[in-house]
């Protein structure tokens, strides 16, 4: 990826900043690391964005840029990735054009765009997006309106949302702005910050460890299983789940909850890619066989072709898998179902082959069967393989990335759509390695945490103070 740079930016919405304390915040910018945050409205008037500005300046840390959208006047922010243009109101095509350089990507972040919805024709109209369009500079346009799980190319220009999703828990994404206009976007749960990380650490909870004294997850890993069970409600099962997560969080390692040994050894790992969450066709199944320690990619270039790589796929699997499991991560969610489906539609004969394979999903058996703890704070494959110790080859791509672009080519099959497949290709390798170094790391754990494990250094807690204490 000669060449390739981003800039990645944390979005928090002034309305919802004052739910975090300042230990939450430093969280999110570690977790994240990125080069600067958005601040934009949400909800709350000019007057609030200015105050929260103003407590995030004494917060985040040197070397984070801080950029609130509700600002005077249209700024331009030279970075690696591309121009990032703010733009607090309207602009005319005008305006627009005289900020934007010559060549390199522009990325507009502003809350002067907004998209209305009739329910009735089931049709949506854009409104501000205007003076956007025919530039020659390329554009993607950011809108503080839209949550940012909104991604439509409106006549060649991509329109983006910026806000929080909330579905069940409020997430809070953080962008990363590719050089060449790839955009991707992580998230994570704003309750999954502070000592909320810690899986059953709901708010309640959380508000008893705070005034008990426990701010952060390394105030839970330092103290004493007996100090835990003072706390209201803190039973010996819940104080040793707890013990259990703070020490995988702090000392970057699994830790067992249980001795069980259900994980196969003699493994495949597989990833899937296609057209989106429901969808109408498998176009990349990426392997990994640490037999012959190889990578390969079955790639469906010709969406007409639904069936060629299951075809592929299943011959491998007839072929070389001798009796092995077959591993994907949240495998029993999203790759084996829609194997299943696609294997019965497109390539019956291997269908057979498919279902007597055994399958084995090591999110499901950490997450869901509680067997064990990551070191992670979120559950993603990425998250997980790098608090592991995988290093990645950096494509600039995720999930959502790739799925949409191959919409594209689907829809319109031409050089312009053309998916860089040699990078695509990567991007699913790069997922089937990183399964194979986690699935490693929990054959690997031997260490299950006794709740008569106690012997840890203790420290002098401090009390929380909210953001603005400062």
């Amino acid at each position: 990826m000669s060449g390739y740079e981003t800039y990645a930016v944390v979005v928090l919405e002034a309305s919802r900043v004052n739910r975090l304390g300042s230990h939450e915040i430093n969280d999110l910018i570690d977790y994240f690391e990125p080069d600067g945050v958005i601040l934009i409205r949400g909800d709350a008037p000019v007057f609030t964005v200015e105050q929260v500005r103003y407590e995030l300046e004494h917060v985040i840390p040197d070397g984070v840029d801080l950029h609130a959208i509700a600002e005077t006047d249209p700024r331009t922010i030279p970075t690696d990735a591309g121009t990032v243009l703010i733009a607090p109101y309207e602009l005319s095509t005008q305006q627009v054009e005289s900020y934007l350089p010559d060549g390199s990507h522009t990325y507009v972040f502003t809350e002067a765009v907004s998209v209305e919805m009739d329910m009735i024709a089931l049709t949506a109209s854009v409104d501000g997006l205007d003076p956007y369009r025919g530039h020659n500079t390329p554009l993607t346009v950011f809108s503080g309106q839209l949550a940012s799980d909104y991604w439509v190319e409106h006549d060649g220009v991509d329109l983006r949302g910026l806000g929080v999703v909330e579905q069940g828990n409020v997430k809070i994404p953080c962008f990363s702005l590719g050089s060449d206009g790839v955009v991707t976007v992580n998230s994570l749960a704003e309750g999954k910050l502070g000592i909320r990380a810690l899986s059953g650490m709901g708010e309640t909870y959380a508000a008893r460890f705070r005034q008990a004294g426990y701010e952060t997850v390394e105030d839970i890993y330092e103290a004493e299983m007996v100090d835990l069970l003072r706390v209201k409600g803190v039973g010996d099962h819940r104080a040793e789940q707890f013990t259990k997560q703070s020490t995988a969080l702090i000392e970057g390692e699994v830790v067992r909850f249980t001795d069980d040994e259900s994980l196969p050894q003699d493994v495949v790992h597989i990833d899937i890619e296609t057209d989106g969450l429901n969808p109408s066709i498998i176009w990349q199944i990426g392997l990994y066989d640490p037999h012959a320690d190889e990578t390969c990619a079955f790639l469906q270039k010709d969406s007409t072709q639904k069936g060629e790589i299951l075809r592929e796929f299943g011959a491998w699997l007839r072929n070389n898998l001798d009796g092995r499991a077959v591993v994907a991560y949240n495998g029993w969610k999203f790759d084996f179902p829609h194997l299943t489906e696609f294997f019965h539609q497109c390539a019956p004969e291997y269908s057979q082959t498919w279902e007597s394979t055994y399958k084995v999903d090591p999110y499901d058996w950490v997450v869901r069967e509680r067997h064990a703890a990551f070191p992670s704070r979120g559950n993603g494959i990425e998250a997980v393989a790098d608090a592991v110790g995988y290093e990645r080859e950096h494509t600039g791509l995720d999930g959502a990335t790739t799925a949409h672009a191959y919409q594209r080519w689907m829809q319109n099959p031409c050089d312009e759509t053309e998916l860089d497949w040699d990078r695509h290709t990567t991007y699913c390798r790069e997922d089937v390695l990183a399964l194979h170094h986690v699935y490693q790391a929990l054959l690997n754990s031997g260490r299950v945490l006794s709740e008569q494990n106690t012997d840890r250094p203790t420290d002098e807690n401090t009390q929380q103070g909210t953001l603005f204490d400062y």
